[in-house]
């Protein structure tokens, strides 16, 4: 990994390489927490790895900006090795007709929330973040999902035009 280093200092350095990820992940948490709602699951990852169809998640109820959606995470697979998880995301909006959008990703611990996440309508985003992986024997692997609006995203992923004339658009409320 680095040149010229022994094995233990590349231990060390990756090591400290997984704490200030950890570290920034927890704090992006926090911000979009403050605006945005969250829920954590456990996957059994021997399980996945076993029957990748067999580990159910249950799907989770979310309301923010008056916007009701339901998400279904589902684990597909796990690569143990390279300590991550391939998702789908099932993002149902439910008013004023139900909608889905389907998503498939890859989650490790490198993947921050306000930069790696999906794009929802009405200007939301929805990330999920790998909390624990395999601390034990039974392999489980902890994630926790939230969604929260756009104008917490990253710069690269703030709002897209078409949502900025969508709002314009709105008739003004009358006073």
């Amino acid at each position: 990994m680095f040149a010229g280093t022994s094995r233990p200092a590349e231990k060390h350095w990756q090591t400290r390489l997984d704490q200030v990820a950890a570290d920034v992940v927890r704090n992006q948490l926090l911000v979009l927490e403050e605006v945005g709602k969250k829920f954590d699951r456990t996957i059994d990852l021997n399980a996945l790895n076993r029957d990748p169809g067999s580990v159910a998640l249950d799907p989770e109820r979310v309301t923010l900006g008056g916007i009701e959606r339901v998400i279904h995470l589902v684990p597909l697979k796990a690569d143990i090795p390279n300590l991550k998880v391939q998702f789908r995301l099932e993002v149902t909006t439910l008013k004023p007709s139900p909608v889905t959008k389907t998503v498939t990703f890859w989650v490790g611990y490198y993947d921050f929330p306000m930069i790696d996440n999906t794009r929802l309508s009405s200007d939301q985003r929805c990330a999920v973040v790998l909390d624990n992986f395999c601390e034990d024997s039974e392999c489980k692997a902890e994630v926790t999902t939230v969604v929260f609006p756009g104008s917490r995203a990253s710069l690269q992923e703030r709002t897209f035009s078409e949502d900025v004339i969508r709002q314009l658009q709105k008739p003004v409320p009358k006073e």
